[in-house]
């Protein structure tokens, strides 16, 4: 997704009235896009595992199989990009990609040739942006969070590129698909060609006219968070039967009633569910409890600004499925149910990275709705104290200790 400026103003967007599943996910999207840019460079040489430089070779050759398919030379930037990568050069590499497929004349740019150099990049800037062995274990934890089989929407760069080069081939062992380009037809072209017929894909038409549809009624974001949902939907619809796994990025209303918690990442049930169960919620914490000392015990952990981050994003996203639910449940005491599950998720995020933007945005919205202004406040001074330069946390700040306090009490 782009990189976005996320403007807090209560006076715009009166959070205690916010109820709508929107206000809370739409918060948690866009301020994780706006803190991408904070991370560090990538260094400028490494050392790439085997495994890394095997997927560089795999993507190289599908690179060159593109262009005999489609009839056309391959830029020699394209060819310098990945023996820059494989040579470990990371930082240049990140250059020299930043400046391919930028010439809509260029031989093969309506061609899906870019999407295999992306998924290298992805892998490329995981690597490189952390320490090798802490993005191995994200990698594997996706992995792990994944059943064999399925259908997984990818939200993040390291959420499509990590499972993408994890898989021994396309589909094996699961089918990664990114849920930010479904409005591209090139990359509906490549998971064309690269699944074949192991799952179905919407026709080019048929996406065609639910893009025509969704922008009728709509503009800029709003229509093409309904296009890209509805394709989505689409997808899920053509492979009925495999179990499916989403990764949050876009805010696709439609799908909230049917998210649970799975892992790092969420399942989407065929039915909305009626409720997130006491067992579940359960499984849920007490995995990210584990995970969360586990990732505390490793050394380098802490100094890991670009895998803590995502880390905290994953669990930032379940906790917004919760504080959704906390906010739309009829039953008062599912309400406060909920309410319990999602305050306990955020601060589960904060261990992570406690100054994590979109979780704080998210329980400020949480406990606003909840009548509960000072604990809101608590939370954004706590995480101004550890993100200092973080501009947003002092907007908040400034905007709840000017609201009016709350009117006491009738007495009897």
């Amino acid at each position: 997704m782009p990189h976005a400026t996320v403007i807090w103003n209560l006076s715009a967007h009166p959070i205690h009235h916010m109820k709508t599943s929107l206000a809370v996910l739409t918060l948690l999207v866009c301020a994780w896009v706006a803190r991408a840019g904070d991370l560090p460079p990538l260094r400028e040489q490494i050392s790439f595992p085997p495994q890394v430089l095997a997927f560089l070779a795999t993507q190289e050759q599908e690179v060159h199989a593109i262009a005999a398919q489609y009839q056309f030379t391959l830029a020699p930037a394209v060819t310098n990009y990945f023996a820059t990568a494989r040579a470990g050069r990371a930082r240049a590499a990140q250059q020299i990609y930043s400046g391919l497929f930028q010439d809509t004349n260029a031989p093969g740019y309506l061609t899906p040739v870019k999407q295999p150099v992306l998924e290298a990049e992805l892998a490329v800037e995981a690597f490189a942006s952390g320490d090798p062995g802490l993005v191995q274990t994200l990698s594997d934890d996706l992995m792990q969070s994944l059943p064999a089989g399925c259908l997984y929407f990818g939200g993040t760069d390291p959420g499509r590129g990590l499972p993408t080069l994890a898989c021994r081939a396309p589909g094996d062992p699961v089918f990664v698909l990114s849920q930010n380009k479904f409005l591209d037809g090139r990359y509906m072209q490549y998971a064309r060609d690269r699944y074949g017929a192991k799952i179905n894909l919407p026709a080019t038409n048929e996406v065609q006219a639910i893009i025509q549809q969704a922008y009728a009624g709509k503009t800029g974001f709003a229509a093409w968070v309904a296009a890209s949902s509805q394709i989505l939907q689409s997808i899920i619809a053509q492979n009925p039967g495999r179990t499916v796994c989403y990764e949050a990025s876009f805010p696709a209303e439609s799908l909230y009633p049917r998210l649970a918690p799975h892992g790092l990442v969420m399942t989407i049930a065929p039915q909305p569910l009626e409720r997130i169960s006491p067992q579940d919620i359960a499984t849920d914490r007490d995995f990210w409890t584990r995970k969360i000392t586990a990732l505390k015990a490793l050394p380098a952990f802490a100094g890991d600004a670009s895998t803590r981050r995502t880390y905290a994003h994953e669990r930032a996203a379940s906790a917004g499925i919760y504080a959704w639910r906390a906010q739309t449940a009829p039953d008062p005491a599912e309400r406060d149910r909920m309410f319990a599950a999602a305050t306990n998720a955020f601060g589960q995020v904060y261990a992570l990275d406690a100054g994590q933007t979109e979780a704080v945005y998210a329980e400020v919205n949480l406990l606003m709705n909840f009548h509960q202004p000072a604990t809101a406040l608590t939370v954004v001074k706590d995480a101004a104290q550890a993100d200092p330069a973080n501009a947003s946390f002092k907007t908040m700040r400034q905007q709840l200790e000017q609201m009016p306090a709350p009117p006491a009490p009738a007495k009897p």
